[in-house]
């Protein structure tokens, strides 16, 4: 298990980080050592731990509010402080800072693996209770949260030339299906169309489920003709091939698309932007792609 954990060793006593360097690659672990904040916040982010020791006195910064950040990460490491203040003051302000653990100097190499595998234990909690929360428990897309997420980020590097488009599909006269066939029947309809836009579109591109019939696709790298027609392939996609449950001879479902392009002032604005477009699509009749407006 331990070769392929990913620990971030931050220390800036040269002689306790090559020892904790040692005992770990000794054990197997993958190693990244910093002895900055800023250098441990660059590695965090360009290549995630699952466990980071931390020093709680840095040169150029307070340990726990580096171990905040960490944290606040969107896949955030477990974080171990290692620290020779022994006041109870100083265990509770590392641990209500966010950290899995606090070891006192000097710690011996047993009792450092020890607590390494404690805390690797509670990643992997940590991990499977955040990808939960972030997967929608019916199609097993990301949900609504996690694409919210993701469009701020996409938002912040537009200002780096990054260009993305949004997709707002809905699937048509859902209400009906749910009334005729039940609503197991429509959950299934949810996971099959769910799969059909997982197929369609790039792995670099965003599928989530917005809520209820709604589904939302974030593009990366593309401008509104690229966008349009992502939007009619996922339709197409949709509408193409019956759904084969209990209805005889298989159940047309078709999605209206509505597509929109950045640059947008922020998340909001985008999806309001896509939404109305949405709008457009099915005030058309349905079953077809609509642009946003401004965008045609």
């Amino acid at each position: 298990m331990a070769s392929a954990v990913h620990v971030l060793s931050v220390e800036d006593d040269a002689d306790t980080q090559a020892l904790v360097v040692y005992w770990l690659r000794g054990a197997g672990y993958r190693v990244t050592s910093t002895a900055t904040a800023a250098d441990a916040m660059r590695a965090a982010r360009d290549d995630p731990p699952d466990v980071v020791l931390l020093d709680v006195v840095l040169p150029d910064a307070d340990g726990i509010a580096v171990c905040t950040e960490l944290c606040g990460l969107p896949d955030p490491p477990a974080v171990v402080f290692l620290s020779a203040r022994v006041s109870v003051a100083d265990r509770v302000r590392g641990l209500d800072a966010g950290a899995v653990d606090y070891l006192v100097k000097p710690f011996a190499e047993a009792e450092l693996l020890a607590r390494v595998r404690a805390a690797t234990r509670t990643r992997v909690t940590i991990s499977a209770l955040g990808e939960q929360a972030v997967t929608d428990a019916i199609t097993g897309l990301v949900n609504r949260r996690y694409l919210e997420y993701r469009l701020d980020e996409l938002i912040a590097l537009q200002s780096r030339g990054h260009r993305f488009g949004c997709l707002m599909a809905d699937i048509d006269h859902f209400k009906k299906i749910n009334d005729e066939h039940g609503h197991g029947f429509g959950d299934e309809v949810l996971r099959i169309v769910a799969q059909r836009l997982l197929g369609t579109m790039r792995g670099s591109d965003v599928v989530a489920r917005f809520g209820g019939e709604e589904f939302f696709v974030l593009l990366h790298d593309v401008d509104l003709a690229g966008a349009a027609v992502a939007g009619e392939k996922l339709r197409a996609a949709v509408a193409d091939t019956a759904i084969e449950l209990d209805e005889p001879g298989g159940l047309t479902v078709t999605v209206s698309v509505g597509v929109a392009a950045g640059p947008f002032d922020d998340a909001t604005a985008a999806l309001a932007t896509v939404d109305n477009a949405l709008y457009d699509a099915k005030a058309r009749g349905r079953d077809t792609v609509a642009l946003a407006k401004g965008d045609r």
